[in-house]
């Protein structure tokens, strides 16, 4: 099995069968004329998103997205080469991406047909089903790095506890702040942490992850990190962390 992205040279082959599973699909949301209409936007803007290619035997699947906003556009696998782990190969490749470069979600827009696969897949619903264009579809995101909850990191402190805040105004930190030294070594981006408990300043903290905070309309996401043995008081860590994730709607999930 082999995964990269595809160069201009093969896109051509990418649309071709984007547009013979599209056409030929019969398990789905949508109408014969939805799925017209899919194939002549695919055909016209593909070459405009980043693909990975998934080849085999020759090319079986394919996942198109915006690098940018990591959202999903395209992914299909031809019908002979179904059920055989394909996409979910496309999909972990892509979290990686995401891990790497310290992205905090995944989006999709999923038509009906597909909802159980993402939703197997840890995909989440993130707004209301909606018609368009003659298919249902529902806004759905996978958050990355929740693989950490619970697990011991290190926080490297590069804003202690006392010290002013760069940004806002006679305010200083209520919390010692830095980024996880795990995830710095492993990708060389930063993971934004708030050290809850301790409150004096230091230079380093080893402790559990105990929640992450997600941003709505952003990629951005903190780990919060309590003592190993401490028992975590939700609401009295959201009124330490709210200094500065007030500014945002957020989503924390906790382990």
């Amino acid at each position: 099995m082999d995964i990269r992205i595809l160069i201009a040279a093969e896109l051509d082959e990418a649309i071709r069968l984007a547009k013979e599973v599209i056409l030929s699909e019969t398990d789905t949301s949508w109408s014969k004329e939805a799925a017209k209409s899919i194939s002549e936007f695919m055909a016209e803007r593909l070459k405009q998103f980043t693909v990975y290619g998934l080849y085999e035997e020759g090319l079986e699947s394919i996942l198109a997205y915006d690098p940018e906003k990591m959202h999903i556009i395209l992914l299909l696998t031809k019908q002979t080469s179904r059920k055989k782990g394909y996409a979910t190969a496309l999909l972990n490749h892509l979290k990686e991406e995401a891990d790497e470069n310290r992205l905090s979600k995944i989006t999709a827009n999923v038509v009906d047909s597909a909802a159980d696969f993402y939703h197997h897949y840890g995909f989440e619903d993130a707004g209301t089903s909606t018609e368009a264009g003659g298919m249902n579809y529902t806004p759905m995101e996978y958050l990355v790095g929740r693989e950490w909850l619970g697990k011991t990191v290190t926080v490297i402190i590069d804003h202690t506890y006392g010290s002013f805040h760069p940004h806002i105004a006679d305010l200083t930190y209520p919390v010692n702040t830095g980024y996880i030294e795990e995830l710095f070594q492993k990708s060389g981006e930063f993971q934004d942490a708030y050290v809850i408990g301790p409150k004096e300043p230091l230079d380093t903290f080893k402790g559990v992850v105990s929640g992450i905070i997600y941003h709505k309309d952003d990629h951005r996401s903190y780990f919060i990190v309590t003592r190993v043995t401490e028992k975590i008081d939700k609401n009295e860590i959201i009124q330490d962390v709210g200094f500065e994730q007030q500014f945002y709607e957020t989503r924390i999930l906790w382990k």
